[in-house]
């Protein structure tokens, strides 16, 4: 089993190839209060983005290349971890943008050329995108 940077030397190390992992809080020991059990049948398709953050943090694995068995029973240990409160603070609260967004979902390196001007339009378009799915998710 491959040990992940930060586990090996105590610290964050790129992870994998050059990217350094972005900080997140400890563990709180257990479930915290009012959170709900995650249950590996129900919620697989619910928690898939936090999924997919775990195991790119745990092992470099991207969610993509797995099978659906490989990643229905990859689920199961996370659910058992999720629910024992073995899981970083931020998967119980909320995972910050830059934790989701360095998570890419494929190895594939996209090599699209854009200008600065491009890039700030594309920028503004994602967070307008970003803040009317968080607020047609609240009733």
């Amino acid at each position: 089993r491959r040990e992940s940077p930060s586990r090996r030397s105590g610290g964050h190390k790129s992870w994998p190839g050059d990217v350094v992992l972005h900080p997140l809080s400890a563990p709180p020991g257990s479930l915290p209060g009012g959170t709900k059990v995650l249950d590996p049948d129900d919620d697989y398709f619910l928690q898939n983005g936090n999924f997919r953050v775990y195991l790119y943090r745990k092992s470099g694995t991207y969610f993509d290349s797995l099978t659906s068995d490989e990643a229905h029973s990859l689920f199961s240990s996370y659910v058992h971890k999720y629910n024992n409160g073995q899981l970083e603070l931020e998967f119980y609260t909320g995972l910050p943008e830059e934790v989701a967004s360095q998570c890419k979902r494929t190895t594939h390196t996209w090599a699209f050329k854009i200008t600065g001007e491009e890039l700030k339009q594309r920028e503004i378009l994602r967070k307008g995108i970003k803040l009317q799915t968080e607020y047609s998710g609240k009733k």
